[in-house]
């Protein structure tokens, strides 16, 4: 796993910059939020891995991994919460009555349902998918250890990613509601669920797949048709992106050109702290929703890679560093001989 540290990070970094191209209108990128899709795929297979490595028995693997879950996601997430309610009535006026129960429904990861229920969005609609990952946090160490009698996980994991992929396109079929078949966590686990069954699955050695999923997840980007009503991204285009991700990640190993691609230094550096720039990319995006593409995308880049940075290392990194000493600290001793 080590060598594919970089590349990883390198895919997170490409994720981020499309969902930013998408947000700020970019002409040739209408499916830039496959971005997402991207991120949730790593973050299945990477978590699942973790699960499958350091195993799901006994209270205290449990406990690691959703403290490990906790102080990923909540840290950074709070900065931008504080933030948020600060500024608010400066910055966006139009939001500032709603801004506490805003930051309480971002805080309590629960957007992705509320964000389904209306028409408008407001500047942390996108912590939406925070609120995907830690729904899926909180059940899937159970899941992994009901996986664990079956004979062939992966192969489930397959069949309810095909389910549940379904279940989307049926929601949107009978709602006629983009956001209902896009937002929640039960139209939009897919990713998570799909990265999870590729951890299960033996290495493939096969160069041409990953240049594939490439492929395939370039025509994602630019192919979707964002005025559709949302009938593109949840009939193919998650699917899509989804399964081209999975291509990548599964032929990597094979595909030294992609992995040297990925593994630029400035593209991995920015997946390293991809998400404080997912988390503050969209409220700079809302700010200058009425600037033309070529402005409002290096803008909304600068700024977040900004304040991103900031939040790495003085909010997540000291989180991080404080979280291991506490793990050291209550680690039982070994009995003496």
């Amino acid at each position: 796993m080590q060598e594919r540290l970089a590349p990883l990070d390198g895919m997170r970094g490409v994720a981020v910059l499309a969902v930013i191209c998408f947000h700020t209108g970019v002409p040739f990128a209408p499916g830039g939020e496959r971005g997402v899709d991207m991120f949730f795929v790593l973050s299945g297979f990477l978590i699942t891995s973790i699960l499958l490595k350091d195993g799901t028995d006994g209270v205290l693997a449990y406990r690691r991994f959703w403290a490990r879950r906790f102080w990923r996601l909540t840290p950074a997430l709070a900065a931008l919460l504080v933030a948020y309610v600060v500024a608010a009535p400066a910055i966006f006026p139009e939001a500032a009555a709603d801004r506490w129960r805003e930051a309480l429904i971002a805080g309590a990861y629960l957007m992705d349902y509320v964000a389904a229920g209306r028409a408008t969005s407001s500047p942390l609609t996108h912590t939406w998918s925070l609120a995907i990952e830690a729904q899926f946090y909180l059940v899937w160490p159970f899941v992994v250890l009901a996986l664990a009698r079956l004979k062939s996980p992966a192969f489930a994991l397959l069949v309810a990613w095909g389910v549940l992929t379904l279940g989307r396109i049926a929601v949107l079929a009978v709602t006629m509601d983009g956001r209902q078949a896009y937002f929640p966590l039960h139209a939009h686990a897919t990713g998570l669920v799909i990265g999870a069954a590729l951890a299960y699955a033996p290495q493939v050695k096969v160069r041409a797949v990953a240049w594939l999923g490439v492929a395939a997840f370039t025509a994602t980007v630019l192919l979707n048709n964002k005025d559709d009503g949302g009938i593109s991204r949840a009939v193919w285009g998650i699917a899509g992106a989804e399964l081209a991700t999975v291509a990548i990640l599964a032929g990597l190993s094979s595909s030294p050109a992609i992995t040297r691609a990925l593994s630029w230094r400035p593209l991995t550096a920015l997946g390293v702290i991809s998400y404080g720039v997912y988390l503050w990319h969209w409220p700079v995006a809302v700010l200058l929703e009425d600037a033309p593409w070529w402005l409002a995308l290096p803008t909304a880049t600068a700024a977040a890679v900004v304040l991103a940075t900031i939040s790495y290392w003085t909010v997540e990194k000291p989180a991080r560093t404080w979280r291991r000493a506490g793990w050291r600290r209550s680690e039982p001793k070994p009995a003496l001989p």
